[in-house]
């Protein structure tokens, strides 16, 4: 090993000490910003885009829902129409989830009509009134 002598050491040990303990370079903070904001727009952009498809996805039937209007009372397998249409022959007074009871439907005023969804596709009833 090369003599060195003991100024020039000290020196050397004195400057890697000062690096070492010198605060990050503004470069190094902007840097660690960048990446904070990069990963906080992430997960919220994650997030939103999570919840916007849990709101929207479909689950294999019709979205049928309280108001809509039914062409007739046959199937649940159909498309809701709008209720200005003539052939809205009934509308969705109630729909009731997590069964397939057509009973549900007594407590609804008038005589509803009551069909029930496909219990393996999704578990739901919707009690329906006649239009006039």
């Amino acid at each position: 090993m090369p003599h060195v002598p003991a100024v020039r050491r000290a020196q050397a040990d004195g400057r890697a000490a000062r690096r070492a303990a010198a605060p990050p370079s503004g470069r190094a903070r902007r840097g660690r910003g960048v990446l904070i904001a990069v990963v906080a727009v992430l997960l919220v952009g994650g997030t939103a885009a999570g919840g916007w498809w849990y709101v929207n996805k479909e689950d294999g039937g019709p979205r049928i829902h309280e108001g809509d209007c039914l062409r007739d009372k046959a199937t649940i397998d159909q498309d809701p129409v709008k209720c200005e249409d003539p052939a809205a022959r009934f509308i969705v007074v109630e729909r009731v989830q997590g069964t397939t009871f057509i009973g549900v439907c007594d407590s609804v005023p008038g005589d509803p009509i009551a069909l029930a969804s496909d219990p393996t596709v999704e578990s739901f009833v919707l009690c329906l009134a006649a239009r006039k």
